[in-house]
């Protein structure tokens, strides 16, 4: 069993083994495809992180960091897809800085991907808006 976290760690590759730290995609064997959506998640993701200064620019932020996590969800079915070996990977939400749940390689054994209540709580006001 391999134990991975996605994460969008800034300067980091954003999939990291709890044994071996950050992997790269050969380390991965991940597409070509693949690989560039998660660093482009990645990198959206550190521009969304920088400091904002009002009211309006927190909740703009707010909504993009939202967006950017419902994104590292559809990656982790992504990987899930793409790696070929028995497989746990973790969300780590940098913009909530804490783990959102947990996903296990088989889908259809162990129950559909989700955010956790937290995650929804946070975000349910500016969801619709």
């Amino acid at each position: 069993m391999r134990y991975l976290i996605l994460d969008a760690h800034y300067g980091s590759t954003g999939i990291k083994s709890l044994i071996e730290g950050y992997l790269n995609k050969k380390e991965l064997r991940l597409s070509y495809h693949l690989w560039a959506e998660i660093i482009d998640w990645r990198d959206d993701y550190a521009s969304t992180l920088l400091m904002p200064s009002k009211k309006i620019e927190k909740a703009s932020s707010l909504k993009k960091i939202y967006e950017l996590d419902k994104r590292g969800v559809a990656l982790i079915q992504q990987l899930l897809d793409e790696l070929e070996c028995n497989v746990k990977i973790r969300y780590y939400s940098e913009g909530m800085l804490g783990y959102l749940s947990y996903y296990k390689a088989n889908p259809s054994l162990f129950g559909k991907p989700y955010v956790n209540e937290f995650h929804n709580k946070v975000f349910s006001n500016i969801k619709n808006e």
